[in-house]
């Protein structure tokens, strides 16, 4: 697929943002933070694969819901505010260097060069993404995102949200080129809480992504641009049907079947959270 303009569909699901607001609870725990993805790329046989630890989320959307993953582009002095919206987002860069600006508390980084340590950002004051650094920004946050470089800033973008049908943002897109990799549109909201994982590994020829496990919905995207090797099997399984590897990143969201049950089980790596939609800006 190629980038084409942000003016489509995806410039809808680009005002995003997510988050926490002062006065909800943050858990992270340092034993299980969430770890950085590596730019070391490995078969999806090793065990050493590079994988975020799982991510538990509280704030989602309350019916319908998108979930995509997609290739943004931001040319050299792009700026976009982004609104909020009613789920999380995870930008993964692969590219250049990406300003972000969270309007409230909530926003975490996870850098490259800072395994299994986690950088809230603050806010109100900007943070420079590098390459090989996670930022998750859970529902609520208004973000300002913008590339103050000379070069142009790539990254990959996870978000679920309420299927948009009008973008508020109103800003001059332009200078944005945007590729959906993959998305679902789920009729039901996801039971909460939920548990968000991310992989990003090396597919070799023929190997194949599984589908996932009943209870989730996955996504699968390829890092650079693909040439159509990497094939939806139509089964839930993807595959690398060309001749060469293909760095790819995997997203799973799973719901809970027991509520308390999932509390009790699931590793508290960060703990995302937001207010009924009627107190959001």
């Amino acid at each position: 697929m190629r980038l084409t303009n942000a003016v489509n569909a995806m410039a809808l699901a680009m005002c995003l943002a997510g988050g926490m607001w002062p006065g909800q609870i943050a858990m992270l725990k340092l034993d299980s933070i969430v770890r950085p993805l590596s730019p070391l790329m490995r078969s999806l046989n090793d065990d050493l694969g590079d994988q975020l630890s799982p991510i538990r989320v509280d704030a989602l959307p309350p019916g319908e819901t998108d979930l995509s993953l997609a290739r943004v582009r931001y040319l050299s002095g792009a700026e976009i505010a982004d609104q909020p919206i009613d789920g999380p987002r995870v930008i993964i860069l692969v590219s250049g260097e990406l300003n972000v600006r969270p309007a409230l508390p909530g926003a975490v980084a996870y850098r490259e060069s800072a395994v299994d340590m986690a950088l809230p950002l603050a806010p109100s004051a900007e943070f420079t993404v590098e390459i090989g650094t996670t930022v998750v920004i859970p529902a609520g946050i208004p973000v300002q995102l913008r590339n103050a470089s000379d070069t142009d800033a790539e990254w990959l973008q996870f978000q679920i949200e309420t299927p948009p049908t009008v973008c508020p943002c109103g800003e001059d897109r332009s200078r944005i080129e945007s590729e959906i990799l993959s998305s679902r549109t789920l009729p039901n909201a996801i039971p909460l809480p939920a548990t968000l994982e991310i992989s990003r590994r090396l597919l070799l020829p023929t190997e194949e992504v599984p589908a996932a496990a009943p209870g989730s919905v996955q996504l699968v995207g390829s890092v650079a641009e693909d040439s159509g090797s990497l094939k939806d099997e139509g089964d839930g399984s993807t595959r690398n049907q060309g001749t060469s590897p293909i760095e790819i990143v995997v997203v799973a969201i799973s719901g809970a079947p027991d509520s308390e049950t999932q509390r009790q089980s699931t590793p508290a790596a960060y703990h995302m959270t937001s207010p009924p939609l009627g107190e959001r800006l």
